[in-house]
């Protein structure tokens, strides 16, 4: 499989990535290299976010009863699209490049292929007036902060149509609050709303709570839910101070808020 061009593998119809996509995911995998809080931590050399991120859990409402349904965030991205909010410091930036990462791995390394295919970004890179695989390309490479192999051109190219057969991109956009400008945090939201209707994508994204601009409304808060982080407090069970950055990373559970 591996000697297999990317024409090769079009043409027959394979759900597995060919050298190009594989460059890309390869660039990806190492999302979560670097914590996002890293030159917060009061250590020379801090660990990378791999080594400290702590599984989160989502659930549909605030009750601890064990009746309620619960899921790992990673299932997040199984669905057509969502929000995540929480305030500042929650780990919503930690939680797109933990399933940027774990995505990427799935298909390069744990022998059973992932739903989607990511693309992590911040939602400034939305705001350009460029055609969304442009918009996409850009904000990659910036979130990543790392030397692609791919060409821009051919970045963009490949971000066009459907990385495989059948499997869409899922865009994890970080950030959405941080556009302050209300106008451009409009577009943004439009601009995501419109090219949801595209088959090729599907969107994630976490932001502080914009009570005044909501994230999903009419029939796309049903389709598109929204979910709130909620911290719970658990022992670190006995981490050492050398490994003791848990709490920068801290379990959290994911409910959907009332009445949304």
């Amino acid at each position: 499989m591996d000697l297999l061009n990317d024409e090769q593998v079009s043409m027959c119809g394979l759900r597995s990535p060919g050298p190009t996509l594989r460059q890309y995911l390869e660039a990806v995998e190492k999302a979560d290299a670097r914590h996002p809080y890293a030159v917060l931590l009061p250590v020379a050399a801090p660990p990378p976010l791999s080594k400290v991120y702590l599984a989160q859990q989502l659930a549909d409402d605030e009750s601890e009863d064990t009746g309620v349904e619960r899921i790992e965030s990673v299932e997040l991205t199984q669905l057509a699209g969502a929000q995540v909010i929480g305030g500042p410091g929650a780990g919503k930036s930690s939680l797109v490049q933990h399933l940027a990462a774990e995505e990427a791995r799935r298909w390069l390394h744990q022998g059973r292929r992932g739903g989607t295919v990511p693309v992590p970004l911040h939602a400034s890179a939305l705001v350009r007036h460029r055609g969304l695989p442009e918009q996409l390309a850009d904000g990659v490479v910036a979130m990543l902060d790392t030397t692609f192999t791919l060409d821009a051109t051919s970045l963009t190219a490949m971000l066009s149509a459907e990385p495989l057969p059948g499997v869409p991109w899922l865009v994890l956009v970080d950030g959405l609050d941080e556009i302050v400008d209300l106008t451009d945090r409009r577009v943004v939201m439009d601009r995501i709303r419109r090219h949801r209707e595209d088959s090729r994508y599907r969107f994630l994204v976490t932001s502080r709570p914009l009570p005044s601009l909501p994230l999903a409304r009419g029939s796309d808060a049903t389709r598109y839910p929204t979910y709130q982080i909620n911290h719970s407090i658990v022992p670190s069970s006995g981490n050492s101070p050398k490994t003791g950055f848990v709490n920068l990373a801290m379990p959290i559970r994911l409910r959907r808020p009332s009445g949304s």
